[in-house]
Parts: C-alpha cells; sequence; structure tokens
C-alpha cells in the first residue's frame, strides 16, 4: 500500500480552545500555524503511518437503506454529452479497481450526475432523490454548530484528521447494494460501499472528518495516538493530504477558531468589511422558508459585529 510522507504546514488562522478530546465534525476545515519543536515533529513522524490515501472499510457497521415492500425506483439515465462518457468510464474503473462497485443486475436504477469541481474537473455523482423519497427516515441527530465551538474550548493544539474518501470506507447491507444502481453508457452498476446521496448516509459517514483537541502536548500526542489507534482497529484510514496536525489556529464549521476566540471567517463577512458607507453601523438582514439570519456591525478598529440566526418549525 502507498504510503505518502506526511508535511506539517505552517499558515495563519485562528481556532477556539478545548479538552475533551475528539470532537466529531460534519464539515471538512484545515488550516495550520504551529512550527512544532523538532522531538515534536519526531513524535508526530512516529504517527504517520496509519495514514493513506486508499480507502480502508470497517468491519464493525454496515449502513442499510430501509425502502417499503415492493417499492423500486427505476429512472432513465440522464443524457450524457460525448465528451464527458470517458471522464465516466474512467470513474467507473477507479470505483471498481477500488472494490467500491461491482456489476449489477438490480431492477432499481438512479442516474448519474457530472459536478463540476473548483479546479475545472467533474465529480462523479449520483441523482438519489426519488430514491430518498420512498426511503425511510432515520432520525439520527446532528450535533449543534455552537456547541461543537463550546468543546474547543481553550485548546492550545487541534488536529483534523479527514478520512480517505469516508463514504467510501462504510460498507453496504446486501439489501441496500441493489438500491443504489445505476447506469452508464456501457453497463449497469452499483456500490459495494456507501454513496454520496442516499438519505441519512451522514450518519453512518459521521467520521468522515474528526477534530481532536487539548491543551498540552502530551495530552494531545497521546489521545491523537488513542483516536488513531480506534480508527485503525476500525478498518478506516486517514488522508495524509488533507490531514493537519498539531494546529495553533484552524477554520472550523465556517468559523476562525483560535487562541480563546471564535470568529466568523473573512470571506464569510465581505459583504460587511467592504461597505464603503461611513456610517456607525450597518444592520443586514436575510430571511427564507427555512431560517432567519442577522448581523449588525460597529465601524471601530477592531470592528466589533453581532451575528444571529436562527432555524424555523413548522407550525
Amino acid at each position: 500500500m502507498f504510503m505518502p510522507r506526511f508535511k506539517l504546514k505552517a499558515e495563519p488562522t485562528l481556532r477556539q480552545e478545548g479538552s475533551r478530546g475528539a470532537e466529531r465534525q460534519a464539515s471538512s476545515s484545515v488550516c495550520v500555524k504551529l512550527m512544532p519543536t523538532a522531538a515534536q515533529k519526531t513524535e508526530l513522524q512516529h504517527l504517520v503511518s496509519q495514514f493513506s490515501t486508499v480507502p480502508g472499510q470497517t468491519t464493525i457497521i454496515k449502513h442499510d437503506i430501509q425502502t417499503p415492500p415492493g417499492v423500486i425506483v427505476r429512472q432513465r439515465p440522464y443524457r450524457v454529452p460525448e465528451a464527458c462518457r470517458q471522464a465516466i468510464e474512467e470513474e467507473v474503473q477507479q470505483m471498481l479497481k477500488l472494490g467500491v462497485i461491482e456489476p449489477s443486475r438490480s431492477p432499481w436504477s438512479s442516474p448519474i450526475v457530472l459536478v463540476p469541481k473548483p479546479d475545472g474537473t467533474l465529480h462523479f455523482c449520483n441523482d438519489y432523490r426519488r430514491l430518498n423519497e420512498v426511503s425511510l427516515f432515520d432520525g439520527y441527530p446532528m450535533p449543534r454548530v455552537d456547541e461543537l465551538l463550546d468543546r474547543l474550548g481553550r485548546a492550545r493544539y487541534i488536529s483534523m484528521l479527514d478520512l480517505t474518501k469516508g463514504y467510501w470506507q462504510i460498507p453496504l447491507t446486501e439489501s441496500a447494494k441493489a438500491k443504489t444502481a445505476f447506469s452508464t453508457p456501457s453497463s449497469h452498476w452499483q456500490y459495494r460501499s456507501l454513496a454520496w446521496g442516499p438519505r441519512h448516509s451522514y450518519a453512518a459517514a459521521y467520521l468522515d472528518n474528526v477534530v481532536v483537541h487539548s491543551e498540552l502536548w502530551e495530552y494531545h500526542v497521546e489521545r491523537l495516538r488513542r483516536v488513531l489507534s480506534d480508527l485503525q482497529r476500525a478498518g478506516l484510514t486517514a488522508n495524509p493530504r488533507k490531514c493537519h496536525l498539531a494546529l495553533s489556529e484552524a477554520k472550523y464549521l465556517g468559523f476562525q477558531v483560535g487562541r480563546g476566540l471564535i470568529k466568523p471567517q473573512e470571506k464569510k463577512v465581505e459583504a460587511q468589511t467592504d461597505h464603503q458607507d461611513p456610517v456607525t453601523s450597518f444592520l443586514g438582514t436575510d430571511a427564507s422558508d427555512t431560517g432567519l439570519g442577522a448581523v449588525l456591525s460597529q465601524v471601530q478598529k477592531v470592528g466589533d459585529r453581532l451575528y444571529i440566526s436562527r432555524k424555523l418549525t413548522q407550525r
């Protein structure tokens, strides 16, 4: 198995603190601003052997897709531009090589969707909206962002672990495999591992990103070692290209956190910071069918701001 060398980076950002060990997170975040000593680098390098760009597969859980008896979703494939056919076949062969998919004779079928990435390449996805409509709801609770931020507390060290194609590391039950089937111009396939799109796939793949945080270096290394050991026992691998160890500052769930501070990332508040009208305050509001948001900003050297948001409930 190819095991690339892990690199420690140094680049500014912010982060918040707390010493409750490893917290699971639902979105990816990366940044660095800590220059470890030579001894600390050596300790971290001893942990790097547990990283791999090849996705593993856990043996302790399988994801199931529950649907009513007798219900089958079969959709015609979307039209694929001739220029994209080669990209689809290459992605299919890669997934086949990794054991993510297998040939299928399932009556189920969901269309392929190619989503452009920021770098200009295409992301292979499936449109599982019809499947989700007939899937039974699983009320797995998602954590509150403010609670996750509070748990970071006064941490001086944060490590961000990003699992290698985390969804692919969760196997499917036999009955669920058939429901993920899709067709390409050349054949019919089904997933052996969890795909992006089926309802509640986020619950089974909740370990896609892991945050380890602590106040003292000794505690941090020990906690990081325990977390990596648990991941290894579970058959999961972390991507060395997306993991960052021993950060003093980081981007986390849309915030810059560090040194006892929690602030929205600069990109999130550009509309307010770039506001040219020299008034003493700026009040912005936004609303939709699902939530409300407001921001109050005073023009000062430091630029104090208040952010408020609330999710609407059905009544």
